[in-house]
């Protein structure tokens, strides 16, 4: 019983630790569906407006975009 109590403990302290910032990935979700990404369509050119706001957030973020420019 002492075994899976540790267990458990151990892997909420983890899932603390490692968990993602849920006011960032809303601001994102929410500004990707604002009317000035037109709905990340390829009418207004949403979709690459889309694309370059993503690989800037990944730029800021320190990722890399994929890109073998």
């Amino acid at each position: 019983m002492k075994r899976v109590f540790f267990i458990l403990l151990l892997a909420s302290i983890a899932a603390l630790a490692f968990s993602q910032n849920l006011d960032y990935a809303r601001d994102i979700i929410q500004k990707l569906s604002s009317a000035e990404f037109s709905g990340r369509g390829y009418v207004d050119n949403g979709d690459k407006i889309s694309a370059e706001y993503i690989a800037s957030e990944y730029k800021n973020l320190g990722l890399l975009t994929g890109n073998k420019k």
